[in-house]
């Protein structure tokens, strides 16, 4: 659909673009990203005619477009939504539409109410005026107003700029909702978060440096960050200390088959931490509660989920405390940590199609069940069931599905 063939694009003397090529396909989503100054706008600008080229080929459908000017560009099926939103402050939200409005081909046309359905919060905005509507707002008009001109190829100049996460999300939604319906999309950005669906898992997993680009790497990442910081948050108002546990140590806390061996100067050899339990067995003498949240290793060459070679691991230690008292403190914290993801998070899990209903299920007290009982109910759950697999593999956690509990001693 557009193709630009060694373009070579100046700003008076200087010169900017200096022999790029790039191909658009019909229905297809093309990322230019990098970081600022590197060109990026000067190649939108250099597509829709703002800086033409001075040399260089620039094709869209099979046609010649280097000598058109900027209008005649657009109204060849080139839309636009400039880098800064670039609204009409003094116009509402419908006349801002309404005076782009160029007429479409057949049932894929843009009329106002198709642009409504895609941004219902514009819809709501309809007679605000557009220097009144928040950052988010003014982009999704800006994307808005360029789909009202009905084109067959859209130019976006960094429409993440300057936004808030949250709505971040929501644009990058809307960018793949447009893909989904076959539209064609130029996208600059600096720091946008690719989409998965543009270029697929095996390009990102080649590319590693591009993988937390990836709305989902995005999303799990600043989860995260989130449960990182709520740990800390509930550990250190409930009368926890930190505590910075070694990360080299001299001898094995679990089994001596799983540690990385590393020379120690003169003195052997040391290992990278499997766990700091050992360190904070003595520091509970001094301080009563205390916790280590740091880097844990462990020497399995595995791919799965269940043996990772490194990951951080939170490690809380209390003195003189019985199991019923443990089981409290192990309630509240993962309960807290649940209710500060949901409350924080919900851009993200939603991002990720995650089904909250049963994270919403949990909140102190967890049932209890005895060991005697669980065993039971594993038996019962076996019985039940025709695969084999899930006979071999079934587990505590399948007797309680809709909330958290505790398997203890029998009383």
């Amino acid at each position: 659909m557009l193709e630009l063939i060694n373009i070579h694009t100046y700003y008076g003397d200087s010169y900017v673009l200096q022999g790029i090529s790039l191909k658009v396909q019909e229905g297809s989503v093309v990322a230019l990203l990098g970081r600022n100054g590197m060109g990026k706008t000067t190649t939108i600008r250099s597509i829709i005619g703002f800086t033409p080229p001075r040399r260089g080929e620039l094709r869209f459908k099979g046609k010649d477009i280097m000598h058109l000017s900027s209008h005649e560009i657009a109204q060849m099926g080139i839309g636009l939504v400039p880098q800064g939103r670039r609204i009409f402050p003094s116009l509402n939200v419908k006349e801002n539409l309404t005076m782009a409005a160029q007429p479409g081909r057949g049932n894929q046309r843009w009329s106002l109410d198709r642009v409504y359905s895609y941004f219902p919060i514009l819809k709501d905005r309809s007679n605000l005026k557009g220097n009144l509507l928040s950052g988010g707002e003014q982009q999704m008009l800006a994307i808005a107003r360029a789909l009202m001109t009905n084109p067959d190829l859209l130019l976006m100049d960094e429409p993440s700029e300057g936004l808030a996460p949250t709505i971040v999300l929501k644009v990058g939604e809307i960018i793949s909702q447009l893909k989904e319906s076959g539209f064609s999309i130029l996208l600059v950005e600096q720091n946008y978060p690719m989409a998965l669906k543009e270029q697929g898992v095996d390009f990102a997993l080649d590319n590693r440096h591009l993988w937390i680009r990836m709305p989902s790497q995005w999303a799990i990442l600043r989860i995260r960050a989130v449960v990182i910081r709520v740990i800390r948050e509930w550990l250190d108002t409930n009368g926890f200390t930190g505590m910075d546990t070694p990360i080299l140590t001299p001898a094995a806390c679990e089994g001596t088959t799983t540690l990385f061996e590393t020379p120690y100067f003169d003195e052997g050899v040391a290992y990278l931490a499997q766990s700091g339990q050992l360190y904070n067995e003595a520091d509970i003498i001094a301080f009563s509660k205390v916790y280590c949240f740091g880097p844990t290793f462990r020497a399995e060459k595995s791919k799965t989920r269940r043996h990772l070679t490194e990951f951080w691991m939170v490690e809380p230690e209390a003195a003189f405390c019985d199991l019923d008292q443990l089981m409290e403190i192990e309630e509240q914290f993962v309960s807290y940590i649940v209710k500060r993801v949901l409350e924080q998070c919900a851009p993200e899990l939603k991002s990720l199609k995650r089904d909250t209903s049963k994270l919403e299920k949990i909140s102190p007290p967890f049932p209890r069940i005895s060991y005697d009982d669980a065993v039971k109910k594993i038996e019962q759950l076996r019985n039940e069931t025709d695969d084999p697999e899930k006979k071999e593999l079934l587990k505590i956690a399948e007797i309680c599905s809709n909330s958290s509990f505790f398997a203890c001693d029998a009383k």
